[in-house]
């Protein structure tokens, strides 16, 4: 996505048009088989379970966040290089891209749904609290509103984590991480779920911001050659795979467990050496392929947001795909690929180019280089 600030970079809209594709067949996958199954809307019960290496890591689709989370810290790392940070501009900035959709969608939910709505629900949902209870729940309107609070709450401390990072060297992220580690310890120490607070808060999410930090301060400094950064690709994704495989063989999202507060570690840091090898792997080369996806991923906030629209009306309706003699899986997949995804599309397109681009086109120069600083007298 091209901006007042960063260079654009084909290949962060690449991964962001993954991310986006990768949550929408997983949530594709578990409510349409789910419909399929039971004839009833999805709870966590009767979790889909599998051994296969690539069907499993599909199951626990929802690691999209985390990736999400290590490119918002890669993509402003690397954008302030050798910047200084105007902090008021930069909310500002940050406050068009994530408010105007946020808002456009909590008051079509409203509307269409006002048994719901709560005043109490929407002051904490606009004072980032979307991620707690007591939050205004919309479904499937504002379904993945608890992403928007843990996004926001790193914009607000990013620009600080950067200047310490200057002052104190990368001493102060690795710090960080542990303290943010030991935090989870203590949550799983005093009872605290460890699913909820290492998933869905900034308690377990800062892990992967950090990561994304470090991996733009590498990318800064280091490049790969074309075949160490092709291996490093294909070995963090076989090891992605791999745990992701594990995390569910030991009970996947649903279940309540202590290796949860180590677990957003692990995949902050598995995605953040994926993107630190497909950035280095495709710096020039963008074939048509590519560029469909970085098309995609221009697109992902409003996907993101709204492909659970699309599926909650296709469920209602029974407009399902059912192959004879393929299986649930299969047909949930083949569902989400033929109707559920182009729909999404358009629907994505509507949303981003009536409410996000007009938007973002307010943005302001928030960087400030040495050339823009004031001569010292």
């Amino acid at each position: 996505m091209k901006g007042k600030n960063i260079k654009y970079i084909p290949a962060v809209d690449q991964l962001r048009g993954l991310a986006a594709i990768l949550i929408i067949f997983y949530h594709g996958l578990h409510l349409i088989s789910y419909q399929l199954r039971f004839g009833s809307p999805f709870t966590f019960e009767n979790w889909l379970t599998s051994e296969n290496l690539l069907l499993a890591p599909l199951i626990e689709g929802h690691t999209a966040v985390a990736l999400f989370m290590v490119l918002s810290g890669f993509i402003f790392t690397h954008g302030a290089a050798g910047a200084d940070i105007r902090y008021t501009t930069f909310l500002y900035n940050r406050f068009l891209r994530i408010f105007p959709l946020f808002l456009f969608l909590y008051i079509a939910g409203v509307y269409l749904f006002p048994e719901q709505y709560s005043m109490l629900g929407l002051i904490q949902g606009l004072l980032l609290q979307s991620n707690l209870p007591g939050a205004t729940f919309i479904e499937p309107f504002t379904s993945l509103f608890w992403t928007i609070a843990v996004e926001f709450q790193f914009y607000i401390v990013f620009p600080f984590l950067l200047l310490f990072q200057r002052r104190y060297g990368l001493r102060y992220l690795f710090l960080l991480l542990l303290l943010f580690m030991v935090l989870r310890l203590l949550g799983l120490i005093l009872g605290a779920n460890t699913r909820e607070f290492s998933y869905g808060t900034i308690l377990g999410r800062m892990d992967q911001f950090i990561f994304g930090m470090l991996v733009a301060l590498l990318f800064q400094t280091r490049k790969l050659g074309w075949t160490a950064a092709l291996l490093g690709l294909v070995g963090s994704a076989a090891g992605l795979a791999i745990a992701l495989t594990v995390f569910h063989q030991l009970g996947g999202y649903p279940v309540v467990a202590w290796y949860k507060i180590l677990w957003p570690t692990i995949e902050g840091l598995l995605w953040a050496a994926f993107i630190y090898c497909y950035l280095n792997l495709f710096r020039t080369t963008q074939p048509l392929l590519m560029r469909l996806l970085a098309w995609i991923g221009e697109l992902s906030y409003s996907l993101y947001l709204t492909h659970l629209i699309v599926i909650a009306v296709l469920l209602r309706q029974q407009v399902l795909v059912q192959i004879p003699g393929s299986s649930i899986i299969g047909s949930a997949l083949i569902t989400t690929l033929a109707i559920v995804f182009p729909l999404a599309i358009a629907l994505a397109m509507l949303t981003y180019h009536l409410i996000e681009k007009p938007f973002l086109e307010l943005r302001r120069v928030y960087l400030q280089r040495p050339a823009d600083r004031p001569a010292e007298v």
